[in-house]
């Protein structure tokens, strides 16, 4: 009986030492990656064996550390290839600067035509005192355009003055097209031309004038720089000793402010009178605009004369609305 119990003792003794080899050989690898460990030197002494090269550790033995490393930027990859790259990054819904409209109460044409198949309404309210003491001006104006082509625009206006309704000429009808050629590229600026037709539709109004309007234009950046020239023959017989040739010089300039819905603009005008022996008229125009909201822009300019002469303005105001449909 006892030497069965030693006998069985024996294999359970056999049993428990094979139990501990097998566990062993699980616990191996998780003691070495623990004597491995930065700052454990008491088990890396106790735990790691030696190996004659590196080659001879085991699979079970092999410890792995990944590390992230920060990649490098692409101007420091270009940098080190000796490859310059460029990247042209576009602001979806921001508009090209050279596309940009003036929609203000001024003497100025911009180059840019209206967006092709949109209609355009413009009502325009100006008040001008005059240098020569006579009465204040008050003129409404009325303007639809439509893009008919994507560089070209058409359209319409009828001014009206208040106060003196019986001028000749008051509700005259304008037609005109404007042409953008080309849009200023590189080291050449952008070309338009305007040309305006009046008819003689108002108040005991005569004969047809013919405008036409030369606009060049360039961009810097956001900044645009716009150069007029316009010249103009004069028909009719509205006005007390008409000047048949005129002509007006103007240069503006523009830029956003605040964010890509405000505008600021500017410009100086030198014309002919509109009258024989009156002299020349300078003008300097300031204003700003505001997209209040999609396809609706109000604009506000003021308006000062430069010099006494009989047919400029003294002080004027003016406003514009603008709203679009498509």
């Amino acid at each position: 009986m006892m030497a069965i119990f030693e006998r069985g003792t024996g294999s359970v003794r056999l049993s428990c030492a094979a139990i501990m080899s097998f566990v062993g050989l699980f616990l191996s690898p998780a003691m070495g990656q623990q004597a491995a460990a930065p700052g454990n030197e008491a088990a890396r002494s106790a735990h790691a064996p030696v190996y004659s090269s590196p080659q001879a550790i085991p699979d079970s033995r092999r410890v792995s550390y990944a590390t992230e490393l920060p990649r490098p930027s692409l101007a420091e990859q270009t940098s080190e290839s000796g490859y310059e790259v460029s990247i042209d990054v576009q602001h979806e819904g921001k508009e090209d600067p050279r596309d940009r409209g003036i929609d203000l109460p001024i003497e100025l044409e911009e180059a840019p035509p209206t967006e092709h198949k949109e209609f355009e309404v413009e009502i325009t309210f100006d008040w001008a005192t005059s240098s020569d003491g006579e009465d204040d001006s008050f003129e409404n104006e009325f303007e639809l355009n439509y893009g008919l082509f994507p560089n070209l625009e058409i359209g319409l206006s009828v001014p009206v003055e208040y106060g003196d309704g019986e001028v000749e000429g008051n509700g005259d009808l304008s037609l005109y097209a404007h042409y953008r050629f080309w849009k200023d590229e590189g080291w050449y600026p952008g070309f338009a031309l305007r040309g305006i037709m009046r008819l003689p539709t108002g108040v005991e109004s005569t004969g047809v004038d013919g405008t036409f309007i030369f606009i060049l234009d360039k961009t810097f950046g956001q900044h645009r720089v716009t150069f007029n020239g316009e010249l103009k023959t004069a028909n009719g017989h509205n006005v007390e000793d008409l000047r048949g040739f005129q002509w007006a010089l103007g240069v503006g300039y523009d830029h956003p402010i605040l964010d890509d819905k405000t505008l600021f603009a500017a410009d100086y005008f030198i014309k002919s009178s509109e009258e024989e022996g009156h002299g020349c008229i300078n003008l300097l125009e300031i204003g700003v605009q505001r997209e209040i909201a999609k396809h609706h822009i109000l604009g506000a300019a003021v308006k000062v004369g430069l010099d006494d002469n009989e047919e400029t303005p003294n002080f004027g105001v003016g406003v514009k609305y603008v709203f679009g449909m498509k």
